[in-house]
């Protein structure tokens, strides 16, 4: 799998003069594809971003910020509407603004889909699910921020999961010898065996969980060693090899169905996984990482399952601005 993206604002970098910062949040303004800019605006944004290099750098950080966080309202470019209202340009500069010169160099350094991803055949974006069903009767279930591609061979029948989480439930081979039905992660590859299972890649990992049948897992760089994993057991593997077998958690398909769950876990790693169906940026404070959580959760209003912790735990919700909140202490 290709590297990622190196950071565009790496930790420790000098913060940018908050004069830059307000000029680059106004020319984003001006410049934004939605604002629908004329020739003569786009040749003098080139021109101030050429004449300093704190330009260029506050500029590469504010595109960065609106593709992460979608900061620019939609509403800018719609001709019926006219130009957007002096209170919503003002406000739009100020979040620019406060999230160029007040956000962690962490919050502004995203990590960027493997290229792969972007050109895959199937993606979902940020709490979008999907159904989709392949060309021999499979149906796959796509969750949050997913990418895959298939690839039916005379051979065999391979479904590549570059990123994201995804149910499948397999199809008799309808090919006159039946092929067996494969997928593959950056961290290894996993046979089918006449099954309902999931399978996620996130970070350096892979997960894989057996709801119905079998599946044989093995790492990508221990070809000698292969499991077998039955029904209502788990597994997580790296391209080093295989972790041990674990029981099926109660709840691990429950992203299927809208729902987020959570049995006596840790509100970081909580936190975490609601971060992936939430755009912008969610973060736990390190002083109520600890605390238990238990319940199950809707997952199409994320805003909801904020609050809905602020009244069963000691924490408040702290936004610096729709896109960027805390969960800290009470």
């Amino acid at each position: 799998m290709p590297a990622r993206a190196q950071l565009v604002c790496a930790a420790g970098e000098a913060p940018l003069d908050p004069r830059v910062a307000r000029e680059a949040a106004h020319w984003m303004m001006r410049v934004h594809p939605s604002a629908q800019p004329d020739d003569d605006e786009r040749q003098a944004c080139l021109q101030w971003r050429a004449s300093h290099a704190q330009h260029e750098l506050a500029w590469q950080r504010v595109q960065q910020l609106d593709k992460t966080f979608g900061i620019i309202p939609a509403e800018l470019g719609k001709a019926t509407l006219g130009r957007p209202p002096a209170r919503q340009r003002r406000e739009t500069v100020k979040k620019i603004f406060l999230l160029l010169t007040l956000a962690p160099a962490s919050m502004l350094a995203y990590q960027q889909l493997p290229v792969a991803a972007w050109r895959a055949a199937h993606r979902t974006s940020t709490a979008e699910r999907r159904s989709v069903q392949l060309a021999d009767g499979t149906r796959v279930q796509m969750n949050t921020n997913t990418a895959f591609d298939v690839n039916y061979t005379q051979a065999e029948r391979l479904l590549i999961l570059h990123e994201g989480e995804l149910l499948i439930v397999t199809a008799p081979d309808t090919a006159a010898a039946a092929r067996p039905f494969r997928v593959e992660t950056a961290d290894g590859f996993l046979r089918a065996i006449g099954t309902r299972f999931t399978v996620k890649r996130i970070a350096a990992w892979s997960d894989v969980a057996v709801l119905e049948g079998a599946v044989e897992a093995r790492a990508r760089n221990d070809a000698q060693h292969k499991r077998i994993l039955t029904a209502e057991h788990q597994l997580r593997f790296s391209a080093a090899g295989l972790a041990e077998t674990q029981a099926l958690s109660a709840h691990g398909a429950a992203w299927v169905d809208g729902i987020l769950a959570a049995d006596n876990g840790r509100l970081a790693d909580f936190t975490a996984e609601l971060a992936r169906y939430r755009r912008g940026w969610l973060e736990c404070d390190p002083a109520v990482a600890d605390l238990r959580i238990s319940g199950t959760f809707q997952l199409d209003d994320t805003d909801r399952i904020l609050r809905a912790l602020a009244h069963t735990l000691p924490v408040r919700v702290v936004y610096r601005t729709r896109y960027w909140a805390t969960i800290g202490p009470a």
